[in-house]
């Protein structure tokens, strides 16, 4: 059992601090917990060019993160080794096993060229990248890290929108694509979900006396992760991606859009076999203090077909999500036979609150809603 995975596991979800002392004995093999060398947790992968920023579950899940966007987010100062982009598979996977879901930005198909050419052409703008891109690289992660780390998931959409339009280009072929032409296509994963900037969409706290003064800092915030990321990674050909307003609109975007998503944890895994065991001395697991539930991995993702869905208070569809929906699809049930043609609608909040807390809950959406439960209850 990797020591290394239960930190992760237990870090992910923040349950309360495990035993160090236990945890570093099964390090040092004082201690062994049941059937460990039969159950064999996988090793973390990290970063294909050695940056210490990054871990990921499998080689598939790195090579996918380095041709999406790492390659131009990563903060190690050398060039990728000729092989890394080559470990790009030819077919990315559409396994529920993986954190991916048909139309999430982090790995939908639709959102890569061939494995191969895709993994040239982030190569090829890692290699074009300014000096100090390393540096200021890291500045714009410590800025996040230190205020919002929505930042971190725009500057991946920015990085990805990059390498595709970037590829577009390197294509060449009888269209010849412009630089425009070329940036839509690499924007088309996001160009259909609601964005409003964000520091008009997130919700003012209760406690907050001056809403201006709060709208001021958030839009002064994401000025200077803007302006840091646009020192890592700018491109002229495509400088209108780095407006303020866009940028602002890509966090609003993730604000507004994203769904709550849960994977499985392999440590969850082992916890939960060892449990259904007969007869297995359990009383290190115990001492641990792992409880399998709270190992589970709790995320969020953005799906571009589900954003596209409307909101309704009399929703005729709704987003399935248990505790067993632990292969992060994003998946919308039909609540009733929906006539050919007809909208699909959801609902963002709970319908069963009456009108004036719907319309309150709303507020967070930047709508006034006006389907014909509301109309009629108004």
């Amino acid at each position: 059992m990797q020591l290394a995975w239960c930190k992760l596991a237990a870090l992910c979800d923040g349950m309360p601090p495990y035993d160090l002392e236990q945890m570093q004995a099964i390090e040092s093999q004082l201690h062994q917990t049941p059937f460990s060398e039969q159950w064999q947790l996988p090793q973390p992968v990290a970063c294909p060019s050695g940056c210490q920023d990054e871990v990921y579950c499998s080689q598939h899940c790195a090579a996918a993160a380095w041709v999406a966007h790492h390659s131009l987010l990563c903060c190690q100062a050398s060039c990728p080794r000729s092989d890394a982009a080559g470990c790009v598979p030819e077919t990315p996977s559409s396994s529920g096993n993986h954190a991916s879901g048909s139309g999430s930005y982090a790995s939908s198909s639709n959102n890569y060229a061939s494995g191969n050419q895709t993994a040239a052409s982030s190569a090829s703008n890692r290699a074009q990248l300014p000096a100090g891109h390393a540096a200021a690289v890291r500045e714009f992660r410590e800025h996040a890290d230190n205020t919002n780390d929505i930042f971190l998931v725009a500057a991946q959409a920015i990085a990805h929108t990059l390498i595709t339009a970037h590829a577009a280009l390197a294509s060449g072929g009888p269209s010849n694509l412009s630089c425009w032409e070329a940036l839509m296509k690499g924007w088309r994963p996001y160009r259909m979900g609601w964005k409003k900037v964000w520091w008009e969409c997130v919700a003012c706290p209760e406690d907050v006396e001056d809403e201006q003064a709060f709208r001021r800092e958030l839009k002064d915030l994401a000025q200077e992760s803007m302006s840091l990321l646009r020192a890592a990674i700018f491109d002229e050909r495509f400088a209108a991606l780095f407006e303020l307003d866009v940028y602002g609109s890509i966090v609003g975007m993730f604000e507004l859009n994203n769904l709550g998503i849960m994977s499985p944890s392999p440590v969850q895994e082992y916890i939960e076999a060892i449990d259904d065991l007969p007869d297995v001395d359990k009383s290190l697991i115990a001492q641990l203090g792992l409880d399998a539930e709270e190992l589970r991995v709790d995320g969020t993702a953005y799906y571009a077909l589900q954003s596209c869905i409307n909101h309704s208070c009399q929703p005729n569809a709704h987003a399935m999500k248990s505790e067993h929906d632990l292969n992060c699809s994003a998946v919308i049930i039909a609540k009733h036979s929906i006539p050919a043609r007809g909208e699909i609608t959801i609902s963002y909040i709970d319908e069963s609150l009456p009108y004036e807390e719907r319309q309150e809950a709303l507020k967070d959406y930047g709508f006034v809603c006006r389907c014909l439960l509301c109309q009629q209850e108004h």
